[in-house]
């Protein structure tokens, strides 16, 4: 793994093939051979470093090379969906073109909570019940459901009301079989084949449950974020797993879940 960082982040290597204007930083190139170190024997890694480190990448060229090698999962969680997203368009985009240049193919999912995605059969049943109408409510559910492939309220390109969201989002589902088409289900199908999955903390315990019902494992979980408090994260738990939690207790009890 020393080899393989000492590629990436040394100056000419493969992030200066894809990063304009790159040069080596020291705090970076630390995290990274940390996390390879602590992925390799097992042992936890708390690390801070000021803006503009490099922290992300950092953290994830180790997880995702060893998650790749090893056929292993690895959760990024963070604290926001905008450092989901950043996350994923930005700095996953760059691990995977790197992993390409180590012959790898990186897998890699983000997942939100229910409420971000849309229910196509609710779309189609509130399509029927509007259809001839020529409100702004139906013209805005028909050019919803003129768009294709979309999975997530930001694929849309376009603003949608919270009050008409609601009507059409995947939360509180009617459908119990569900199809191959439902949003909900592609995601879980793409879960089980990502090696990162990306979350945050109020959704991470949800992952959790699924992978665990699927009877895969997890193997790392990494925490990003500057909010980060243990009162957040013991209140997620409790309510997710819905039992009462110590924080102490969380890590034993997601380990023998």
């Amino acid at each position: 793994m020393q080899s393989f960082i000492q590629r990436t982040f040394q100056q000419g290597g493969h992030l200066s093939k894809i990063v304009d204007g790159y040069s080596p930083r020291a705090p970076q190139i630390q995290i990274s051979s940390k996390v390879a170190e602590c992925l390799g024997e097992e042992r936890h890694l708390l690390c801070e470093a000021g803006t503009g480190t490099g922290k992300s990448l950092g953290y994830l060229l180790p997880a995702a090379k060893w998650a790749v090698q090893n056929n292993k999962k690895v959760i990024i969680c963070t604290h926001t969906i905008p450092l989901m997203n950043q996350i994923l368009k930005i700095e996953l985009l760059r691990v995977s073109q790197i992993m390409r240049m180590e012959n790898l193919n990186l897998r890699y999912k983000l997942i939100k909570g229910k409420s971000h995605y849309l229910c196509k059969s609710k779309l189609g049943n509130l399509f029927r019940e509007l259809e001839g109408s020529k409100t702004r409510e139906a013209e805005m559910i028909r050019r919803i459901a003129e768009k294709e492939n979309v999975l997530d309220r930001s694929d849309l390109g376009f603003q949608v009301e919270d009050q008409l969201w609601n009507r059409i989002s995947a939360s509180f589902c009617p459908v119990k079989n569900k199809s191959g088409e439902c949003s909900l289900e592609k995601n879980k199908a793409a879960l089980i084949g990502a090696h990162i999955i990306v979350t945050n903390h109020a959704y991470f315990l949800m992952i959790w449950l699924c992978v665990k019902k699927q009877g895969m494992e997890i193997c790392r979980i990494m925490m990003q974020s500057s909010l980060m408090k243990p009162m957040r994260l013991r209140m997620c738990a409790a309510k997710h797993l819905r039992r009462k939690l110590r924080f102490n207790s969380l890590s034993h009890y997601l380990r023998n879940f």
